[in-house]
């Protein structure tokens, strides 16, 4: 299992993804270049953790990590975090398929 918990100033979210049922994990970026061709500037707008059901008539279950419109402008470690969690998830997810 894991157990997600994200707080922002208008509310808390809680979820429980039971990694039984996860085929895969991985990260979602979205977010837009700026700039000149050659100093082009990734400006993210989200990080998400996308959770993939084995059950294919399921829907994705997606954990927020970072939204430039809830959290400081600039990035402290959230990619890093999501990618870190990302391969501990595929890790354990693998091995209770076995």
């Amino acid at each position: 299992m894991v157990f997600a918990i994200r707080r922002t100033k208008e509310k808390e979210t809680s979820i429980v993804v039971n990694l039984a049922e996860i085929f895969r994990c991985k990260v979602a970026e979205i977010s837009r270049t700026s700039g000149p061709k050659e100093g082009n500037i990734k400006a993210f707008d989200r990080i998400d953790l996308v959770f993939t059901n084995k059950d294919k008539s399921k829907v994705d279950v997606v954990v927020e990590f970072y939204n430039a419109n809830t959290d400081r402008l600039t990035l402290t470690g959230e990619l890093q975090l999501a990618e870190k969690w990302c391969v501990l998830v595929n890790n354990k997810a693998a091995s209770l398929s076995k």
